[in-house]
C-alpha cells in the first residue's frame, strides 16, 4: 500500500497505492514541505511559541521541517495534526524518537510538542483563535473533496488567530472560491518546483500582504 520514492531533491516520500496519490511532490518532497508550509505561512517571523494546526499528517515531513526550524530558532513548538488514515508510524519520515507517540495524546520532547489526532476534521474541534499557522495538506480534491470545500475552511478559520495564515499546495479556482466563501482573504504565490501556483489565506489582509491578492 505504501511505495517509498526518492524525489528530485534527494528526499523521500511515499505513494499510497490504495488512493493513487503521493504524499509529497516527486519534484522535491523536502523542498515542497519547507517552501509551501513553513515559508508559506511565514511562521519563522512569529514569536515563540509557534502554534501549527495541520490537516493531513501523512509521512510527517511537514512536522519534521517545522521542528527542525523551531530548534534552530530556539522557540517552542506546539504542533497538532489531523490524520484520519495514518500510515504505520515506523514509515514516518521523522526522527525515530517521535515514532513512539500515542495517537490523540500530546507527545513532548524538549520544547516541541506533537499531537496526531486520528480523526476527520468533521469530528474534531480544535481550540478557537489559537493557531498562527494552518498547514492545509490533505490529499487533493480527487481523493478528499470534502477537504476543499467551504465547511472545511470555516473549520480551520475558527482555529486561526486573527492574523494567522493558512498555506496549501492547492491553487484551483474552486478551492480559492471556497476559502473566500468561508471568510478568508486569499492570496496567490508561485508554487514549489513543478507547480505553477500555491495559495495562502488569512482573515487579515496584512498577514498575506506578501502574496498577490486573489479576488476572483
Amino acid at each position: 500500500m505504501y511505495e517509498k520514492l526518492e524525489t528530485k531533491d534527494g528526499s523521500f516520500t511515499y505513494r499510497n497505492t490504495e488512493v493513487g496519490a503521493t504524499y509529497r511532490s516527486t519534484n522535491g518532497a523536502l523542498t515542497e514541505s519547507r517552501y509551501t508550509f513553513l515559508e508559506g505561512t511565514r511562521l519563522q517571523e512569529r514569536p515563540s511559541p509557534w502554534k501549527v494546526l495541520e490537516l493531513g499528517f501523512g509521512t510527517g515531513l511537514n512536522f519534521r521541517v517545522t521542528a527542525e526550524a523551531a530548534r534552530a530558532a530556539g522557540v517552542e513548538l506546539e504542533y497538532m495534526s489531523l490524520e484520519p488514515a495514518p500510515m504505520p508510524a515506523e514509515l514516518w519520515l521523522v526522527p525515530d524518537e517521535w515514532k513512539s507517540l500515542e495517537m490523540n495524546e500530546p507527545f513532548q520532547i524538549g520544547s516541541i510538542s506533537l499531537t496526531v489526532v486520528n480523526a476527520r476534521w468533521q469530528d474534531f474541534e480544535p481550540p478557537a483563535d489559537h493557531f498562527q499557522a494552518v498547514y492545509h495538506d490533505p490529499f487533493g480534491p480527487g481523493q478528499a473533496p470534502e477537504c476543499w470545500e467551504s465547511p472545511c475552511y470555516q473549520w480551520s478559520l475558527r482555529a486561526l488567530e486573527k492574523d494567522g495564515v493558512l498555506a496549501t499546495f492547492g491553487a484551483s479556482g474552486a478551492a480559492r472560491r471556497a476559502m473566500k466563501e468561508a471568510g478568508y482573504l486569499v492570496g496567490s504565490l508561485p508554487g514549489a518546483p513543478g507547480k505553477r501556483e500555491m495559495t495562502v489565506a488569512s482573515p487579515s489582509a496584512g498577514a498575506i500582504g506578501f502574496a498577490k491578492s486573489w479576488k476572483r
